[in-house]
């Protein structure tokens, strides 16, 4: 079983080159490790086990953000790919037309395999559990489900992290529902055991609030164990358990009348593996809180606790064992007990630059086991990149085989290794947030000694994702291609930003060689605008021409965003002030500081009111100023004009490189103009969404023209560049 808290990513692998235990094995794979690419895109390997032939076999997701599907790659025992299973040793499974995660895995005694994980909905922002089988052979189980597949919705979202087979062929899952952990039990044909819990559905609250099962086991008994995280009395992440009847029911003479929470140490500890010594004590595994500052610090954790769910005091101190790995982060995913009773735990380390496999191993009463590592202790790195573990297992012969993904040419890939290998710092970017305001942005980038240059930007999330999968590249890649490209210590304020939104600062660190390495990210929200007053606009209209106009639009400290835009006298009079002011409403563009913008394709000797109007932090609308002009005769001839639509520019603001979006995908002529009205750039672009080189521009605010071919569109939008 591996088990990892989704509040955390989480990223580790292995490298030393000594012949001992924790280190990396070079017989396996490419000296020590081997990698799969199952399809364009991310490849991600969850879990890991190991069939009782010796094959290995690594289960995860694969694909696009939005079209993830089940990825699942069989390795022999050498670490090459086992050609008799799947196409090539891989296997594809869409489940859905949305996202499908596999997150652990089983195996029946037959050779069939077991997977278990969810499905996520985007668009409904849903999740629900997910099992397939399959045959030996990688194909899906007809037997099994609808075509192989089960998928359960309790109502509510539902995710199941852990997997096990119980001894009568029945599959259990254990995760959270509603915030509660829960079990689910079903036949051997997929249908939910109606005998267990109810429908079903075993569920328990452990601990003050919110809880998350991570992990379970099954007793010798058949009582069935969950682990997870829930939260003590004073809000902190408590490592939690709750054991269950073979019924469902819970467990009254466990602990606290079925379930148990208990902390590590001062803070928030979180429990992501459970396992059992031969004895039946059961192991605790996880990680626990030492510090905020001056960066953030957990330390490996574990707990053993005699059968009835005490603490037992003869296992390291006091029942508990913590390992500092290194000054930082330290995460335990997952934990196997050896056959000698031995613990390894294994998560990562997280130092300033990267993340590193961790692993340690206790001796069966909880002391570090100083034949392990270097005294007890591996801290190592994978393939020079960017690498993640998710799962560990043990072979038959006591190897430990780690699976997750590591940095491709092209694609992130699934990985499996064996051992472990030497530290390499890689580089990164330490990002740290200074003022925040309603509508900027400030933060300061700190490379590494690894890092040779780095590419830095601000964007929305969601709206990153959506681009990286309409350009059909990688974040990372979007981030190098718009990005601001440094080389040393750089601060950087970003203006024009959306008050009470969530943005992310991105930094893309490379080597000296080009070579880029895993984003660097933190998150930030900027303020809310506004106050409770009376929102309220002033408007100026300056440097009126045949065509175009200077409007001028300054909100007041009330206002949280406006809206401001032109329309035809004309226009107005036909349709009324009211719904003149809704169509600026529901067209223009937000704003939240003062606009000063030059609005060009306008009909020469025309009546037009420019129109404004915004709203405060409470969402009220204050009164619509309305400002009367007309342009002035025309003293060329103009393009003619027959409708105003709206384009798209991303990242704003940008260094001179950036998409354009027409609308309604029509080609047509960019026209750039600096302040003063002179033309600086000039170029006919496509309708398919183009990349737009302006690098050669100077640091500053211009307007973007764009005329269809048909002369029918007209566009003019603002253009910030700055590096």
């Amino acid at each position: 079983m591996r088990k990892l808290f989704s509040l955390f990513t989480f990223v580790f692998l292995v490298g030393f080159a000594q012949a001992q235990p924790g280190t990396l094995d070079f017989s396996f794979g490419n000296e020590g490790f081997a990698t799969s690419v199952i399809s364009e895109g991310f490849n991600m390997a969850k879990a890991i086990a190991v069939q009782p032939d010796g094959k290995i076999i690594a289960v995860g997701h694969t694909g696009t953000s939005g079209s993830y599907n089940v990825g699942v790659v069989r390795y022999n025992e050498d670490g090459s790919n086992d050609n008799t299973f799947g196409t090539d040793g891989m296997v594809i499974i869409s489940a859905t037309n949305t996202n499908d995660y596999a997150l652990d895995i089983t195996f029946q005694p037959d050779g069939k395999i077991v997977l278990g994980g969810y499905i996520y909905s985007s668009s409904g922002s849903t999740t629900d559990v997910l099992v397939i089988r399959l045959n030996a052979d990688g194909t899906l189980d007809n037997t099994f489900g609808t075509a192989g597949i089960v998928i359960t919705n309790l109502g509510t979202d539902e995710v199941a992290e852990a997997i096990i087979l119980q001894n009568d062929g029945k599959i259990l899952l254990a995760g959270y529902h509603t915030d509660r952990f829960m079990v689910l039990r079903y036949n051997a044909d997929g249908t939910l055991d109606n005998t267990f819990g109810t429908a079903g559905k075993a569920s328990a609250n452990v601990g003050a609030g919110m809880c998350f099962g991570q992990d379970l086991v099954v007793q010798n008994d058949g009582k069935i164990i969950v682990g997870g995280l829930g939260f003590d009395e004073i809000a902190n992440y408590a490592f939690s358990m709750a054991r269950f009847n073979t019924n469902g029911t819970l467990d009254n003479s466990f602990a606290d009348n079925g379930t148990k929470i208990f902390n590590i140490g001062q803070g928030h500890d979180f429990m992501t593996a459970i396992a059992l010594q031969s004895d039946g004590k059961i192991i605790a595994g996880g990680h626990t809180w030492i510090a905020n500052q001056p960066t953030l610090q957990y330390d490996f954790a574990a707990a053993r606790l005699n059968p009835d769910g005490s603490i037992d005091n003869t296992f390291g101190n006091q029942g508990i064992t913590t390992v500092n790995l290194i000054y930082g982060g330290n995460y335990v995913s997952g934990m196997v007990v050896q056959d000698d009773d031995k613990i390894i735990l294994s998560g990562n380390a997280e130092g300033q630059a990267e993340y590193d496999l961790g692993m340690v191993r206790l001796t069966a009463d909880g002391v570090l086991d100083t034949s392990f590592g270097t005294e007890g202790i591996t801290v190592t790195d994978v393939n020079n990149g960017a690498d993640d573990a998710s799962g560990v297992a043990l072979q038959p012969d006591g190897k430990i085989v780690v699976a997750g993904h590591t940095s491709g040419a092209d694609f992130p890939e699934f990985l499996v290794a064996r051992f472990l290998n030497d530290v390499v710092s890689n580089p990164a970017v330490t990002i740290t947030p200074l003022e925040i305001t309603n509508t900027t942005v400030e933060a300061s980038f700190t490379p590494n000694a690894a890092c040779a240059t780095y590419f830095i930007l601000i964007g929305i999330q969601s709206e990153m994702e959506m681009w990286s999968a309409m350009m059909g590249v990688s974040v990372d890649s979007l981030v190098q291609m718009w990005g601001i490209e440094k080389s040393e210590a750089f601060t950087y304020l970003w203006t024009d930003q959306a008050p009470n939104t969530e943005y992310t600062l991105y930094a893309r660190p490379l080597d000296a060689n080009g070579f880029g390495y895993p984003l660097n990210t933190t998150t930030v929200t900027t303020l809310t605008g506004g106050g409770n007053g009376l929102a309220e606009i002033q408007v100026e209209v300056t440097q009126i021409t045949d065509s175009s106009v200077r409007l001028i639009a300054t909100p007041n400290d009330q206002t949280a965003v406006f809206f401001d835009g032109l329309i035809t006298k004309e226009y107005f009079n036909e349709i009324g002030q009211d719904s003149a002011v809704d169509v600026i409403k529901d067209n223009g563009y937000p704003q939240y500081t003062t606009d000063d913008w030059v609005w060009l394709g306008l009909s020469a000797a025309t009546d037009y009111y420019a129109i404004a109007v915004g709203k405060n932090a409470l969402g009220e609308w204050g009164p619509a100023t309305i400002v009367e002009f007309t342009t002035l005769e025309p003293v060329g001839i103009s393009d003619p004009v027959e409708d105003q639509k709206t384009a798209f520019i991303f990242p704003m603001p940008n260094n001179g490189m950036f998409t354009f979006a027409a609308p309604e995908g029509q080609p047509g002529t960019i026209r750039i103009f600096n302040t003063n009205g002179q033309i600086v750039f000039d170029q006919s672009v496509s309708g398919d969404q183009p990349v737009i080189d302006a690098r050669q521009l100077s640091n500053g605010l211009y307007h973007l023209h764009f005329i269809s071919e048909s002369k029918a569109i007209t566009i003019t939008e603002k253009l910030i560049i700055a590096r």
